[in-house]
């Protein structure tokens, strides 16, 4: 939950990560089997978060208090420098609709494997990915008059604790969605998914809502029409133009996996 995760900072007037709270990525090579050893640089840093919509609610005799808005939060890793080539990811579909008698599937590790007994980072750590394929059986939409404001989806299925947060797919294969509460022993699971209003576009500015696995990006191009760079940075761009002696330098849409892109605007150097 985002809650247990920030905390409102009364000098910066806002949200911040709490500072008893330790995040990290591991940045597994490819799909790991078995028993392995975790070398230490494959755990990765967090570099931010952005959970712009996160409410602030005062009440009085008590201390400012954070509410979830919207089940979202976008994190920035920071990449393994023996990392080379671009990360895998999963498509998000932005725009599509659940109904019900939908088929879709969600992947989580359930059972989270916690060191509650205090043995330090040398423990072996024992940890499986679950997956459960489940119906559509009730849809509610975004409503900010109820405590979860959220759009939901409620599914016929068993989604064990230590799930929240991981991807529900829809029959194309897309991330539709996410995780969000299981009750376990009753069948029943909901999840958000991120159709019906805009906030999932304004977390993940970076996606391109229209199509999915692409994303904005600043495109740099040679005099013969050939790209040169492509980023998600507008300054990054603009000094890799200047270095280079080039001036081309475009707004674009750009789909990692097969290398296309589609031009949105040309604009103007820092």
């Amino acid at each position: 939950m985002i809650e247990e995760l920030v905390e409102y900072c009364e000098t910066q007037q806002g949200v911040r990560i709490r500072p008893d709270v330790a995040l990290a990525a591991l940045d597994f090579r490819g799909i790991v089997y078995g028993t392995v050893a975790i070398p230490r640089d494959w755990w990765r840093p967090l570099e931010g978060m952005s959970a712009s919509h996160v409410g602030i609610e005062n009440r009085p005799m008590q201390p400012t208090a954070i509410r979830n808005l919207s089940e979202l939060a976008a994190l920035f890793i920071s990449p393994s420098p023996q990392h080379n080539g671009a990360s895998e990811y999963f498509d998000l579909d932005l725009r599509w609709t659940p109904k019900i008698g939908d088929q879709v599937m969600a992947l989580g590790y359930a059972d989270l494997d916690v060191d509650t007994q205090g043995r330090g980072e040398q423990r072996p750590m024992q940890q499986y990915i679950y997956g459960s394929v489940s119906e559509v059986v009730e849809l509610e939409s975004a409503d900010v008059t109820r405590g979860r404001p959220w759009p939901m989806m409620r599914v016929q299925a068993n989604w064990p604790g230590g799930m929240s947060g991981g991807p529900v797919f829809n029959t194309e294969g897309r991330v539709v969605g996410l995780v969000s509460t299981g009750f376990p022993g009753q069948d029943i699971a909901t999840a958000t998914f991120f159709s019906s209003w805009d906030i999932p576009q304004q977390t993940f500015q970076s996606l391109d809502p229209a199509n999915p696995g692409w994303f904005h990006c600043i495109g740099v191009y040679d005099a013969e029409e050939r790209i040169r760079w492509v980023g998600p940075n507008r300054a990054e761009a603009s000094r890799f133009a200047a270095d280079q002696n080039l001036s081309d330098v475009r707004a674009i849409s750009f789909k990692p996996a097969s290398q296309e892109y589609m031009v949105l605007q040309r604009i103007p150097l820092e």
